[in-house]
Parts: structure tokens; C-alpha cells; sequence
């Protein structure tokens, strides 16, 4: 047994692996993921062999889908292949990439139920693990965020984690493995390819070894994670001394008070900018009575306590499930707003709007601020392509949606005028009408996310 298949092997008894149960491996044809079927084949490993055929270079990504097809055969595993339309996916809010990750991990997990395979296995390694730290450090500023990829995360499981591209490289060449080269990883459009091929390689020339160090940083800081996170929820049992009621003093008194409160922020929807008016709350600046209000969420500040209230305002009321956005709130990642069913990230108008679906909403920079509701009694829209305007209450019979669920849809308005944009994920406004001239502009996206609670049409 080689020294790549004993770290393979020891991957798999770590994650609790029933020995003789299948595993499903995403394989792309590529060294790294041919290399993992090889070694699984070695270790006598049974495997679903999946490919995702994205489609996106003609005839290389079948002659990619061809030759994983074809190992798999060779070695008498199950093949499934999921085909992606590339353009479909470059016109959703996350863009091509964003988009086709969600569609193979759903994808991945639906194979692995089907099979009742023990965990879904990837090839991902240590080269790639110093891109993923560096990326989330250049987008979040949330430091718990900062942990790079998990070796064993819930059924997904990276046994190359700890292993260079070039050990892969120098496996396959010593035992004749043949791969399929991807010419779309030398692009520069994706941030990731811009990391690996011109960032690593300009902070490597500065300070050698920097990627191993951004691979340790990402071990550390999952450890640290795991630790801290313990710690976070004794602050908050401490803290919040009964739902909805947060002491000050023990807050404060907690080196990490402060982070225990933003995560409970972060797990509730609230955004970043949100979140930090919450805490600024906590200052001995802050008034008795102040408050900030998410949605249907509303913390006030309280002599010696955060009043944290939901659903219901402080005097018992039925609170508006509102949410006011200004262009300086708006993230560059995907964020859920509060309990509203919507998400919000930064995002460029698409090449082709045409084809932006019913579940997305592009809305420029020049709009905003825009506020996020539920609808009320005598709202109208202006329905795309129409001159007229409707009542939200008829689009919403129209798309014969069941009377106890009509509480839970939303609209998305424009603050300057009261316009309405959106009936989230039923029906967009001629005001949002977006075309060739707006390609490229800076914007935002707003997705539906459909909450458990409500039943799309």
C-alpha cells in the first residue's frame, strides 16, 4: 500500500466508514479526481462513479464525460452523469460557477440517498485548500469563516485535503494513470483561476512558503472554530437569560460577548450592516429605547438588556415584515433577510436579462434604497409587458396560492417612488424590466428562497 492510499484509507476510517459501503466520487476526468478512483479501485473500495457534464467546451466536455464513463466501466462501478446547460447557469444570481456548484452538490447528495452510499467524496487537495482560505479571507470579514475547507463535513468527505497537486501529479506519472486536461482552468475570468494562476504565485515570490502557510491557517482555525463555537453558545445560555432577553453586563463582561451576539445575529438573517447597528446598541452611547428593527425582528435597547422580539413589536402588535435596504447594505455573497423567504448579494445585470427567471430580481445601484415587505391590501404592480397595473392580491389568485400561505408572500418596492418591483417569485414589474443597455451595470440581486413554510406554485 503506498503512502497516498494510506491517507486515503485512514480518510475513510476517520469518517466512520462500514466497510463494503459504496461511496459516491465526483469525478471530472481531471488528475486529482482520476488519481482518488484509482486509489479507491487499489483499496478495493465500491464507488458510484459521478460526472457532471457542464457543457461549456463543446466537444471536450463529451470526450471528458466519455473517459470517466469509460474508467468506470473498466472497473465495474456504476456511472450517473448530471448534464448542466452553461447558459443557464451563467444567468443565475450567482453566476456560472456559483450556480453549478449548488446544482452538483444537490446533485451529489440526491445520488448518495439513492445508492445508500456512506458520504460523497471529492478530490479537493492542499493546493486547493490554500486558494479556498485566501478567497474567504478577501471576501468575509467574519473570522470564524476563515477555516478554509473540512476534511469530513456532515456526508461530504475530502480525503486528499493534506495532499499536494504535485504528490497527485507524481502518483499518477509513477503508476501510469492518464487524465483529461481541462483548458478552462488556465482562464483568468473566475476569481478562483485568477488566485491560483497570478496571486499565489506574485505572494510565493514575496514570501515563500506563503501557501502552505494560508493550508495551516485553514487546519488551525477549523480546530479553533470547533473550540470557540462551545464557547460561544455557554456566553449565550449565560447571557440570554430567558428567549429574547439579553443581559448587558454578562454580554459585556465575555471576551466573546460581542461575537456571540453576531452569530445569533448571523443565524437569524440579519446582514452585516444590520447586525452591527444591533451591537452599536450596546454602547454606553446608545439611548434607553433605542432600537433596530429587521423585518419582523426588533432589538431594543433596554436600561440593562437587549429586548430581542419577533413577530410581535414591544407594545404587542403585529409587527411589518420589513426590511429597508440602502445600497451600502447590500453583500457580496448570498444573505438570507431576516424570516422574509428573500436573499440579497451584489451582482452585475447579466449578458442575456431575457432569460432571468421569475425566482431572481435584478434591481441597478441607482435604485436603491429598496425595501423588502409583505404585501398589504390594495398593493398593485405593473406586470411586465403590460401597460395596466394589477392588485398583488389577484397575481397572487392568479397563481393559486392557498389563502393560508398569502401572508407569507413578499414584494420588493422601490423607496423614492413606493413602485413596486416584485411579487417575489411570482411576478415581476414592467419598472423592472431589464435589457441589452443595462448588461454589465452594477446591481444587486434579489432571490426568492422559498422558506419552509411556504409552498411555491
Amino acid at each position: 500500500m503506498t503512502a497516498l492510499e494510506r491517507q486515503v484509507h485512514r480518510a475513510l476510517l476517520d469518517s466512520r466508514w462500514p466497510q463494503g459501503q459504496p461511496l459516491v466520487v465526483g469525478a471530472s476526468g481531471g488528475v486529482d479526481s482520476t488519481v482518488l478512483l484509482h486509489v479507491l479501485h487499489a483499496l478495493r473500495v465500491p464507488a458510484i462513479v459521478a460526472h457532471v457534464n457542464h457543457h461549456a467546451r463543446g466537444e471536450e466536455s463529451q470526450a471528458d464525460a466519455a473517459f470517466v464513463a469509460q474508467l468506470a466501466e473498466q472497473w465495474g462501478w456504476p456511472f450517473e452523469q448530471l448534464d448542466l446547460d452553461v447558459n443557464d447557469l451563467k444567468q443565475g444570481s450567482q453566476g456560472f460557477q456559483g450556480e453549478a456548484h449548488k446544482a452538483r452538490h444537490t446533485w451529489f447528495e440526491s445520488l448518495r440517498k439513492a445508492h445508500q452510499a456512506h458520504a460523497v467524496l471529492t478530490a479537493h487537495h492542499a493546493d486547493d485548500q490554500a486558494e479556498t482560505w485566501l478567497l474567504q479571507a478577501m471576501r468575509n470579514a467574519n473570522p470564524l469563516s476563515l477555516r478554509g475547507m473540512l476534511p469530513h463535513d456532515g456526508t461530504r468527505l475530502k480525503p486528499l485535503l493534506q495532499v499536494r497537486k504535485s504528490e497527485l501529479v507524481a502518483y499518477a506519472e509513477a503508476h501510469n494513470v492518464t487524465w483529461r486536461e481541462d483548458a478552462s482552468n488556465a482562464e483568468r475570468a473566475y476569481r478562483r483561476n485568477q488566485i491560483r494562476h497570478d496571486l499565489l504565485p506574485a505572494l510565493e515570490a514575496v514570501q515563500p512558503g506563503v501557501g502552505e502557510h494560508f493550508r495551516q491557517l485553514a487546519s488551525r482555525m477549523a480546530d479553533l472554530n470547533g473550540a470557540i463555537q462551545a464557547t460561544l453558545q455557554s456566553i449565550r445560555t449565560t447571557a440570554e437569560v430567558k428567549p429574547g432577553l439579553w443581559d448587558l453586563k454578562a454580554l459585556l463582561a465575555a471576551p466573546l460577548g460581542l461575537e456571540s451576539l453576531r452569530q445569533a445575529l448571523r443565524e437569524s438573517g440579519w446582514p452585516k450592516r444590520h447586525a452591527q447597528r444591533v451591537v452599536d446598541l450596546m454602547m454606553d452611547t446608545a439611548q434607553v429605547g433605542a432600537s433596530v428593527a429587521l423585518g419582523n425582528q426588533k432589538v431594543i435597547r433596554e436600561r440593562d438588556h437587549l429586548r430581542w422580539t419577533t413577530g410581535l413589536s414591544a407594545d404587542g402588535e403585529e409587527a411589518s415584515n420589513r426590511v429597508v435596504i440602502e445600497w451600502e447594505d447590500v453583500p457580496r455573497q448570498l444573505e438570507k433577510l431576516g424570516s422574509t423567504g428573500l436573499g440579497v448579494e451584489r451582482g452585475a445585470c447579466p449578458p442575456d436579462p431575457r432569460s432571468t427567471t421569475l425566482d431572481h430580481c435584478w434591481v441597478p445601484a441607482t435604485d436603491f434604497p429598496v425595501e423588502v415587505r409583505s404585501w398589504q391590501s390594495g398593493d398593485r404592480i405593473q406586470p411586465l409587458g403590460m401597460k395596466g397595473r394589477s392588485l398583488v392580491s389577484d397575481v397572487l389568485t392568479q397563481a393559486k396560492l392557498p389563502h393560508a400561505e398569502r401572508p407569507n408572500a413578499h414584494v420588493l418596492v422601490r423607496q423614492r417612488d413606493g413602485v413596486l418591483l416584485w411579487v417575489a417569485g411570482l411576478k415581476r414589474a414592467e419598472h423592472a424590466r431589464i435589457g441589452a443597455e443595462h448588461s454589465g451595470l452594477e446591481g444587486a440581486w434579489f432571490s426568492w428562497t422559498t422558506p419552509a413554510y411556504f409552498t411555491a406554485p
